[in-house]
């Protein structure tokens, strides 16, 4: 709610200002608003805040801007990500798809661990040097592959 004003006319008792009735209900609107903002009761909406942007959109989640000084509504995307606003309580992001083979750039962030789980069908030959040159724009050899334990054996 804006501030209100109490019109007080142009001179006292002229009758062109607020009817005392007007006056007060006014003085205890804004009254409320202020017990509201110091939380002392009453309410005060969202959008009522002065720095609450003008449009906020439909599912979209307020963030401060790159400065901390004023409010964004911003959406959640990205790249295979789905978001399900239909929760009642909570927004859920699920990831579509997640391929190794399709990132140009994957990139380990520590060691890797099988977990247990065997690493099989290594390629081995000039066929896949070249297929992985032509992906990501190197340039290995043979040489610089991974091998498995028959290659190594037979060598």
């Amino acid at each position: 709610m804006a501030k209100q004003f109490i019109n007080i006319g142009i001179e006292g008792n002229d009758g062109t200002g607020d009817s005392i009735r007007d006056a007060f209900n006014k003085t205890n609107e804004n009254f409320t608003e202020l017990y509201a903002v110091f939380g002392q009761g009453g309410q005060i909406g969202f959008t009522s805040l002065s720095d609450t942007p003008n449009q906020l959109g439909a599912n979209k989640i307020p963030v401060s801007n790159s400065a901390g000084t004023a409010l964004e509504m911003k959406g959640i995307a990205g790249a295979g990500l789905s978001v399900d606003y239909t929760d009642a309580n909570n927004i859920i992001l699920t990831v579509d798809s997640i391929s190794v083979d399709s990132d140009i750039s994957p990139d380990l962030g520590g060691p890797l661990n099988a977990n247990n789980f065997a690493i099989g069908n290594v390629g081995l030959t000039q066929t896949a040097v070249n297929d992985f040159n032509s992906t990501h724009g190197t340039n290995i050899t043979l040489d610089d592959l991974v091998i498995n334990k028959g290659y190594a054996d037979r060598r």
